[in-house]
Parts: C-alpha cells; structure tokens; sequence
C-alpha cells in the first residue's frame, strides 16, 4: 500500500473518530445545541482583601494572569464567572489563594464556540504591597506576565499552554515548566534559575544566578546580558543556542539540529 493512501486512510480515519466522539457528546448533553455552538454567559466579578499576606498561590485554567499596582492599599481581583466556571478567593495562613474551578461535565468542555468575544476576560490581581516569599501559579491555558514591581523569594509556574514572563525580582529560585509556550526571565537575581518548555523558546536575560537550566525539545535559547557563578546547562533538540554578553563558570551546551552561536 502507497504512503500518500496511508496518510489518506488515516486523516480520514481521524476525522470519522472526532465526529464520532462529538456526537456522543452532543448526545450526552440531551442534544442540547448550546453543546455544539456554546454560549458565553460570564459576568464580571470582583473580591477584595483587606487582610496581610506573604505568599500568593494562583490556580487557574484557561485565562491570562495580569498583575497590577493596588492605588488604594487593599488586595483587588477582578475575573470572570458564570454558572460553569467560577472563581474563590481567601486568605489564610499568610496566603492569597486565587481558585478557578470548572464545573462543566466533560461534554460540555468539547462545544465549538462561535461567539464574537470583544472584552478581554483576564484575571487581573491588584496588589497592595510588592515583596513576598512565594509566588506560585499553576495554569491549563493562558498567558501569564509578572511585572518587574513584584520580589519574590520563590517563584514557580506551570502552564500547559501559554507564554510565560517574568520581569519580577526573584532572590531564591525561579522554576518556570511550561508545554506549550515560550518564556522569558528577566531582572533575576537569585541561587537557582530554571525553565523547560516542550515547544517553545526560552530565554533569560539582565539576570544573575549560581546555577542555570534552559531546556527546550522545539525551540530556540537565549542566554543574554546574564552571570552564572556555576554550571549553565543549555539544551534543545530542535533550534539554535545564543549566548550573548553572558559568562558562567562553565557552559554545558547541547542542540541536535541548530547552532551554538557565543557573542560578545
């Protein structure tokens, strides 16, 4: 048998098996046609806190985190509910905790949407004070920028799908994991730097660490105006390795099909 009639035999094969499992779901639902066009009945909701806290824990699935500069000193959060998918808000044992749940059965998560959204529906968390000892965001779908106004002792992101960058002052450790995405560290001043990314291009620039850990599968590295006092362990399978005005004890370099290029 021809590869092109493989191919043939397989998309065609794939696309039965989609219709197939939309079809269950449609069915699922009651054949309730919101399943298949969607519908969008969020509204805007905002919590406020008045009381201290040292750490900040985010856990949300499909939007953007946006952080901004409090104006009257309490702790505001602006997002976006409906009757599927929510959000909590507390403080409790020196933690912020942001939640977005989603209530959705699994059918309902398969529609295709057609609506025209013209607002940005972003998590946007107001912050009254700039230090903390943890910074801790876990995300399925979205982009997340951390300001430059923010330090924090410790700071860690996990997102499946999503840019990532942090112009925050981080002085312990930035661990950044993401799936699908690039990331950028900037402003970094702290004992341990890493960032994995499946797809996607990472970067780490204007920092300073003792040790550094770039890794991509799919994507290009970028290591710029950046002191490592140790080991800098820099790999891709596929995409090209910069260093540029950066120094370190040692650079440990791999790439399976790119270039190492060092600029001065």
């Amino acid at each position: 048998m021809g590869t092109n009639k493989i191919i043939a035999i397989t998309g065609v094969s794939c696309i039965v098996a989609g219709l197939g499992v939309g079809f269950v779901a449609y069915a699922a639902s009651g054949f309730d046609k919101e399943v298949i066009i969607g519908s969008d009945d969020s509204e805007k909701v905002e919590f406020t806190e008045d009381l201290e806290y040292t750490s900040i824990k985010i856990d949300v699935i499909n939007e953007d985190v946006e952080f901004r500069v409090s104006e009257d000193g309490k702790t505001h959060i602006e997002a976006w509910d409906s009757d599927d998918i929510t959000h909590t808000v507390k403080v409790e044992d020196g933690q912020l905790t942001i939640v977005q749940k989603d209530h959705r059965k699994w059918y309902e998560m398969m529609y295709l949407n057609f609506s025209f959204i013209t607002e940005d529906k972003d998590l946007i968390v107001e912050l009254p004070y700039d230090e903390f000892i943890k910074l801790d965001i876990d995300s399925t779908s979205g982009d997340i920028d951390i300001p430059s106004f923010i330090t924090a002792g410790e700071l860690t992101v996990d997102t499946t799908s999503g840019d990532v960058t942090s112009e925050a002052v981080v002085t312990g450790s930035v661990d950044i994991d993401v799936t699908s995405g690039d990331i950028e560290v900037i402003n970094a001043d702290c004992d341990t730097i890493s960032v994995d990314t499946t797809s996607g291009d990472v970067t780490v620039r204007n920092s300073s660490c003792n040790e550094l850990s770039m890794d991509t599968t799919s994507g290009d590295v970028l290591v710029e105006d950046t002191t490592v006092a140790g080991v800098a362990e820099l790999d891709t399978t596929s995409g090209d390795i910069t260093i540029r005005r950066s120094t370190a004890a040692s650079f440990d370099t791999d790439t399976t099909s790119g270039d190492v290029d060092y600029e001065n």
